[in-house]
């Protein structure tokens, strides 16, 4: 099974439900329609919701995809003075093991949280669930 991504754009965010099996470039390649669906729509929230991704990551490779994905944010957003926010919501396991990616990401001046609930994920957005 391969990684999928389905976007979904609300009126004050935009929502990435990821599923299948992790496969990093994959995954950074996925991470760009994310960033695109943002740049067109203009909106800066983000609700990214792995807790249906499947098998285990090492955590090398959740470093190196931070990595690549902040460039890409970097690229698409840098010229822009509104700041973009992610909310990671993942499972209980997962997500202790995505905190160093996090930190990269929070050292470069994004904005992030990873979170199992979703009603913090919304709060820390500031949206409300649709």
């Amino acid at each position: 099974m391969s990684l999928e991504l389905e976007v979904i754009q609300h009126k004050e965010y935009v929502e990435a439900i990821v599923s299948g099996e992790f496969d990093l470039q994959d995954a950074v390649d996925k991470f760009q329609n994310i960033i695109i669906t943002c740049k067109i729509a203009g909106l800066s929230k983000v609700l990214i919701d792995y807790r249906e991704l499947e098998g285990d990551i090492l955590a090398l490779q959740k470093i190196i995809c931070s990595f690549q994905v902040i460039e890409q944010i970097k690229l698409y957003f840098e010229s822009e003075s509104r700041n973009i926010q992610f909310a990671y919501l993942g499972k209980a396991p997962q997500v202790s093991s995505y905190k160093p990616g996090l930190e990269i990401a929070k050292m470069e001046g994004i904005q992030a949280i990873v979170t199992v609930d979703i009603n913090e994920a919304y709060e820390w957005l500031g949206v409300k669930a649709t």
